[in-house]
């Protein structure tokens, strides 16, 4: 996992600067179409980073990029089945 995370975050060089620059926390980004991303204006807890993945129907692997804590974490994310 930490080789896919190297790879999304060198491709996609130019919209994490951006974010920074724009004041952003963080990124949430969906592992296995790094084409898809959010800018995240607050670091939210786990379950509503949980609930953004779910929205956006990605699949249960993510990285959340936190610029102000100048981290990153994979969330794996487990939908419950009612």
């Amino acid at each position: 996992m930490k080789k896919i995370l190297k790879k999304v975050k060198k491709k996609m060089k130019q919209e994490i600067e951006f974010a920074q620059k724009a004041g952003f926390e963080g990124m949430l980004i969906s592992l296995d179409d790094p084409e898809s991303y959010i800018y995240l204006e607050s670091i939210y807890d786990h379950d509503t980073l949980e609930d953004i993945v779910i929205e956006n129907g990605w699949d249960e692997h993510c990285a959340l990029l936190d610029f102000v804590e100048d981290s990153q974490k994979f969330l794996y994310v487990q939908e419950v089945a009612a």
